[in-house]
């Protein structure tokens, strides 16, 4: 029985002149897999990404942060402090809980927020604690 191809097996193939030979790894990307769905893994990335929900604070809990604060302001306690509050996540529901070890510069009576002394920002109704030695030894 005879091969079909035979009369073509044998043929010599001729490089091109004018084009140098492609290298294998040059060859392999052109049929390599392309990201079809650009942006799929990142939005299953952030969907499954977990953010915790605010702990909101009961009256009791509020007065007592607000005397912290108070007390800090009235004394212009110019010491660093422990600042615990909750930033909100720029893309879900929730955000995450800071600490920032900073002195308190001024409090924005019309905006409810205080600077700190690297003029970051932060609402009252955000602060979830103030911490320091300062406050550790008065009862609120």
């Amino acid at each position: 029985m005879s091969d079909k191809y035979e009369s073509i097996r044998n043929i010599i193939h001729h490089d091109p002149i004018n084009y140098p030979r492609m290298s294998k790894s040059k060859r392999a990307a052109q049929f390599a897999p392309f990201d079809a769905l650009t942006g799929y893994k990142e939005s299953i990335v952030e969907e499954g990404r977990f953010v915790p929900s605010r702990i909101e604070l009961d009256e009791y809990e509020k007065e007592i942060v607000n005397s912290k604060l108070n007390y800090i302001l009235e004394n212009k306690i110019k010491d660093k402090i422990n600042i615990i509050y909750f930033e909100k996540d720029k893309h879900k529901e929730g955000g995450v809980y800071l600490n920032v070890f900073e002195s308190i510069k001024r409090y924005e009576n019309d905006k409810n927020v205080i600077v700190l002394s690297s003029n970051k920002k932060i609402s009252i109704e955000d602060i979830f604690d103030f911490k320091s030695e300062i406050l550790g030894f008065l009862s609120f």
